[in-house]
């Protein structure tokens, strides 16, 4: 149970940490690219995802869209 409570913990550090990130070149990008993450989160709240590998996979999948770079997975 404990371990549980601790991956939970670390799993939410880890979404929250993904979408952190405002990516884009000029204002205008990182705000349109903030917008569509936001859909996609509220999206899957819509729709009670809950579990972690797929809204982290929702979430980088978002972000090669918009990069247009399927290598582009994380902020690094």
């Amino acid at each position: 149970m404990l371990t549980t409570v601790l991956l939970t913990s670390t799993d939410d550090k880890i979404l929250i940490e993904m979408g952190a990130v405002r990516e884009g070149q000029t204002e205008e990008e990182k705000e349109t690219y903030i917008a569509g993450l936001k859909e996609i989160i509220n999206e899957m709240r819509r729709d009670k995802v809950k579990e972690f590998s797929t809204v982290a996979a929702e979430i980088a999948a978002y972000r090669r869209r918009f990069l247009q770079d399927p290598s582009r997975v994380l902020p690094l």
